[in-house]
């Protein structure tokens, strides 16, 4: 009887045993499967409105639709005010930005220095300066009478040219057209001119139909297209806004943020995973 009994509590107690180890896997299994799920009782994730891009990227990461993202955010270039300079290009770190700069050329020999362009480009980057910005008639080589009577005060239509037994230029007459000296025999008159500082020109092309000289001229890229941001590329980062890439404006930037529902989180962490702003937290 006492070895029946014994017998019995060693089988009741590998049976029970047994049980437990069965408990032990199956609890490990069903705690995987909850963290699979998404259910660890940490608590719903949040999206930080001011670091998240709206880029979307976390949408197909979350199964359970807990995270509302109203658009994506999107960033395109308007043509019509671009001026195709290609300062905002280096600012992207996607190499999103693409624009085909049209490299602008002074000819200063060509110059007659009238000064157009100079005012126009005190409104971008003041990147053409006067060299000389009056026309002087040399005293010592000017001969009148070898060009019988001053073809230079025939030719300009703004009575800056006085005549006496030389010839004598009223700068606050002169218009600075270059005829006078395109005239002149003796080449006795100096005439004005600009320069282009290549370093701080951003090829924006304002001057071009300043000049009626055919002075400057841009060399258009063999491969030219409009300016745009491609958006197989685009991160919606949006530095091109926020460091102010664009000093004229010309980058539109229409940007959205995400939100996660409380409710619907299952707290899986998958989308802060992928996140790459760290806009996502527990």
């Amino acid at each position: 009887m006492d070895k029946n009994k014994k017998q019995l509590t060693r089988r009741d107690f590998i049976r029970n045993t047994g049980y437990v180890g069965v408990g032990i896997f199956a609890s490990s299994f069903l705690l995987n499967a909850c963290k699979e799920l998404g259910i660890d009782g940490k608590g719903s994730y949040t999206i930080d409105a001011e670091r998240c891009t709206g880029c979307g990227d976390c949408l197909p990461q979350c199964y359970y639709d807990a995270i509302n993202l109203p658009k994506k955010s999107n960033y395109s270039i308007n043509s019509t005010t671009c001026y195709e300079c290609g300062v905002c290009v280096p600012v992207c770190p996607y190499n999103a930005i693409e624009i085909s700069v049209s490299p602008i050329s002074f000819n200063e020999s060509a110059c007659v220095g009238c000064g157009k362009c100079i005012q126009i480009c005190k409104n971008r980057t003041q990147s053409i300066s006067w060299v000389v910005d009056t026309y002087v008639v040399n005293q010592t080589t000017c001969n009148p009478t070898t060009c019988q009577g001053g073809r230079c005060k025939k030719v300009c239509a703004y009575d800056a040219v006085i005549l006496t037994d030389k010839s004598f230029i009223d700068t606050n007459s002169c218009v600075r057209c270059g005829k006078c000296y395109s005239v002149c025999p003796t080449s006795s008159i100096t005439k004005a001119y600009v320069h282009k500082d290549d370093a701080t020109c951003i090829n924006c092309g304002d001057c071009l139909p300043e000049c009626e000289y055919g002075v400057i001229t841009a060399t258009v890229p063999d491969d030219y297209k409009a300016p745009q941001i491609n958006q197989q590329t685009c991160q919606k980062c949006g530095k091109c806004i926020d460091l102010n890439a664009c000093k004229w404006n010309s980058i539109i930037g229409e940007k959205y943020t995400a939100s996660i529902s409380e409710k619907s989180c299952r707290s899986c962490g998958k989308c802060e995973y992928v996140c790459n702003y760290n806009a996502i937290s527990n």
